[in-house]
């Protein structure tokens, strides 16, 4: 059943039909971009299928044609397990955002977060670059152009859309002055039921710095909570406008939560936090092999295996906690004494142990004891 209901998703997209065959040009330094119509040798500016997208001093050295990528869907069709990730990054790096489009769009729909969180990354990162705000508008009237599109754009498409909307908000405003949006427009925005609407006010959120509690206690539970589409960028908005409330709220989970609450916690100071991840991850997996209620020593610190698991606080007691400054007392990895962890299942401590190694990226095989040892001995910062 579940394979059955895994290959439906696989082979849902894209339309099937004559693969198509894209226009590409490629700058002096390598970059290479898909175009709407063919420019001159020399340009500083083209046109793409998506905005303009201005090549500054680097001008375009050739224009060629490239049928579309689709070999992904084969494979998937193949093996519903197979991972997209490589896919994405190869689309995102040779600028073939049509394609990436199509595989993000199967992505989402497939509801896995690396794969998501790789195709969708890979076409805000093109969003970024590219200008398709009409050329009449300046100032105000392009931030708001660009968020009513954001709103309005039901497809994938809308990343792009939200690439932009990043690009054209003056960071750090606190969503006060020219080109913002306010603080109920993006409140309003996380709420909004288009999911990649949400994702671009959440974005926005952590650009602009809307240091607001109950804004921050919004960003915390949706990147252990939220859908797939929104987590990580609701962990990076979060980890920029409140660092230490979100360490502490990962923390917790990581320690004492239910398995899937830990390993999204996990992920979460990861991709937030890689810094400090190592020594977060470490902790938990030094209880690996110890039985309740156990008591040892790791880097320096007291640590006992409990049964009592306990979940994150829920949103709106975490919005009473961080506006009386409750939340920070008694840090769980900076000043308790002992630290209480809940012993970990095989699959989380498998999962665990790969995020060491993706944030190690030194391609070495470890046996637990040198994980631990290395987690130890990384820098410690909270960002």
């Amino acid at each position: 059943m579940l394979f059955s209901s895994l290959l439906l998703l696989a082979v849902q997209a894209p339309v099937p039909g004559p693969t198509p065959t894209d226009l590409f040009a490629m700058t002096r330094g390598g970059v290479q971009i898909e175009v709407a119509e063919r420019p001159d040798r020399g340009a500083l500016e083209v046109m793409t299928p998506y905005g303009l997208y201005r090549t500054a001093a680097d001008p375009v050295q050739m224009v060629f044609e490239r049928s579309r990528e689709r070999g992904w869907l084969e494979k998937v069709k193949r093996d519903p397990r197979i991972s997209l990730v490589e896919s994405a990054l190869h689309f995102r790096d040779n600028g073939q955002i049509s394609a990436l489009l199509e595989l993000a769009d199967a992505a989402w729909r497939r509801g896995h977060l690396e794969e998501i969180r790789a195709a969708f990354r890979g076409l805000e990162w093109w969003g970024v670059q590219l200008d398709p705000v009409p050329a009449e508008l300046d100032g105000d009237a392009r931030v708001h152009w660009l968020w009513e599109q954001a709103q309005l754009e039901r497809s994938v498409k809308g990343l792009l859309y939200g690439g932009r909307l990043s690009k054209e908000v003056v960071p750090g405003a606190y969503g006060v002055g020219r080109r913002q949006l306010s603080l109920t427009e993006v409140r309003r925005g996380l709420r909004h039921e288009n999911s990649l609407a949400r994702r671009a006010a959440i974005w926005v959120a952590g650009v602009q710095l809307l240091d607001d509690l109950y804004l921050s206690a919004d960003l915390m539970h949706l990147s252990l909570y939220g859908p797939p589409s929104l987590r990580d960028r609701a962990a990076d908005s979060a980890a920029y406008v409140h660092p230490d409330g979100s360490r502490e709220y990962w923390v917790r989970a990581l320690l004492r939560a239910e398995d899937l609450t830990r390993l999204r916690a996990a992920q979460a100071l990861v991709y937030a936090m890689p810094d400090y991840a190592p020594k977060a991850i470490g902790h938990v997996l030094s209880a690996v092999g110890k039985r309740a209620p156990k008591r040892y020593k790791y880097a320096g610190h007291g640590m006992q295996v409990v049964v009592d698991r306990r979940e994150p606080t829920p949103s709106l007691r975490l919005q009473s906690e961080l506006l009386d400054g409750n939340f920070l007392s008694g840090e769980h990895l900076e000043n308790s004494s002992n630290i209480k962890v809940v012993k970990l299942s095989e699959g989380l401590q498998q999962s665990l142990l790969a995020l060491l190694a993706r944030l190690a990226d030194d391609h070495q095989e470890r046996t637990l004891e040198e994980w631990l040892a290395w987690a130890a001995a990384q820098r410690l910062t909270s960002r």
